[in-house]
């Protein structure tokens, strides 16, 4: 069973990047594709080029102060742009820090956590082709703003249901049978459907094994989940109990790290659904990998990654 997905480039609206900023973006930046084949996520081969994502300067800046509180040298002056980004972009305030005394030099990280999991939102994808809806349907559900918990479209008001999500306007699922990673379609989902400020969505393949580790703790310790495309290859590694025999691309989300960020906790669209044949019966709906199985399976055999 393959399964995939695709969107186009949506808002671009921030500014205000530091040149430590653009640092990141050039050591972060999701490799470019030109020169290798690229592959939709129904495996065929496909024409052209693949164009990876330019986070914008505010989602970078964050990703930079986060990895300074990881690190334990956030400054006090650090901490008070971290809060003033968090509340002028209209994310959630669970997201800031407390104040530091304005004597400190420094500040110990006070939104590391060791371990953080999000609740649980798992949907089962309704078609067999559907693990993009079903990603994306789990995403909106435990997402939220400073506004609370709006799970209705922000571009058209629609109420979320796969079905909706299934939609040209966002997943464009039916035109391939799949979500396709090469053509945007998770990311312009997402970004269309939730009000996310002036953070958005960004579609990476990470550079690192710690790259990736940083994007899934930033987005987790903001409270927001992320969506992930891995492919399995037949006969060999598959995780969640996926059928070995087959050639898998397959969308899950990101609900929350443990051990520092070294293992991420995930939401597989393919458990508890029927309609997958039975050897996708023994998917669960939540599973962990270690983030080195996780990046192993976003770049080894395709180039694939996260909406982050």
């Amino acid at each position: 069973m393959e399964l995939h997905i695709t969107p186009r480039q949506v808002r671009g609206r921030l500014a205000g990047a530091t040149s430590a900023a653009l640092l990141i973006a050039l050591a972060l930046a999701s490799p470019a594709s030109a020169a290798k084949p690229i592959y939709d996520d129904s495996g065929r081969p496909r024409v052209g080029t693949y164009d990876p994502d330019d986070p914008a300067p505010l989602k970078l800046r964050l990703l930079e102060l986060h990895e300074r509180q990881r690190a334990g040298k956030m400054t006090a002056p650090e901490a008070d742009e971290w809060n003033h980004l968090i509340a002028a972009n209209g994310l959630d305030p669970i997201g800031r820090l407390q104040p530091a005394a304005a004597s400190s030099g420094s500040m110990t990280p006070m939104s590391l956590y060791v371990s953080k999991i999000l609740a649980g939102t798992q949907r089962p994808q309704l078609k067999g082709y559907w693990c993009g809806p079903a990603t994306a349907q789990s995403i909106i559900l435990g997402w939220h703003n400073e506004k609370g918990n709006p799970t209705a479209s922000d571009l058209d008001g629609k109420a979320l249901s796969q079905a909706n999500l299934a939609l040209s306007t966002y997943t464009n699922v039916e035109q391939d049978k799949g979500t396709d990673w090469i053509d945007k379609d998770m990311l312009r989902a997402l970004n269309r459907w939730l009000d996310t400020g002036g953070a958005d969505y960004y579609q990476v393949t990470p550079t690192s094994v710690g790259a990736l580790e940083g994007y899934v703790t930033l987005d987790v310790d903001i409270d927001w989940m992320l969506a992930s495309d891995m492919v399995e290859a037949a006969g060999g590694a598959h995780y969640n109990h996926h059928p070995a025999a087959r050639t898998i691309y397959h969308w899950t989300s990101i609900r929350g790290y443990a051990d520092s960020g070294d293992t991420f906790s995930f939401q597989d669209p393919a458990a508890n659904t029927s309609v997958l044949p039975a050897d996708w019966d023994g998917a669960a709906a939540y599973f962990s990998l270690s983030s080195t199985s996780a990046y192993n399976f976003m770049t080894k055999v395709r180039t694939r990654g996260v909406a982050w």
